[in-house]
């Protein structure tokens, strides 16, 4: 920061930070599958295979920690084991729990970055009068 008069100006470029779908593709993913019991890589590489999107298998547990309220608000709960050296997750989905009434909550972000949750607005009774996009009513 800097003071320039009487104000003051950011001298770096703030940039934004992309945004947090991991519950979102956790719903969306346990919609499908209501069950699953594997290990945090098993998780990556189906997240991947479904969202196209890879997060290091080393973050999973932490960000399923991370999201766990917000997870249980969206009928996903999870337990995380260890048998016999190994750590494996048991996610679960309730339907009675969600909040979202068994909607998927997934945008794909990659494709249409800045407007993930627009809707295109078009309206068939245009009285023709603007040449824009058809969105003019009738009278």
């Amino acid at each position: 920061m800097k003071r320039e008069g009487s104000r003051w100006v950011a001298e770096e470029k703030i940039t934004p930070k992309p945004r947090d779908t991991f519950s979102f593709m956790i719903h969306d993913f346990m919609l499908e599958k209501n069950y699953f019991k594997g290990s945090a890589t098993m998780l990556v590489n189906e997240l991947k295979m479904q969202f196209g999107v890879e997060i290091p298998s080393n973050k999973i547990t932490q960000n399923l920690v991370q999201h766990g309220i917000e997870l249980k608000g969206f009928g996903v709960t999870f337990e995380i084991k260890r048998s016999c050296g190994q750590r494996f997750l048991i996610l679960k989905y309730d339907r009675e729990s969600d909040i979202s009434d068994g909607c998927h909550l997934w945008v794909e972000i990659a494709v249409t970055p800045y407007l993930a949750n627009a809707l295109t607005m078009q309206n068939n009774d245009s009285d023709g009068s603007c040449e824009s996009d058809g969105t003019t009513l009738k009278q």
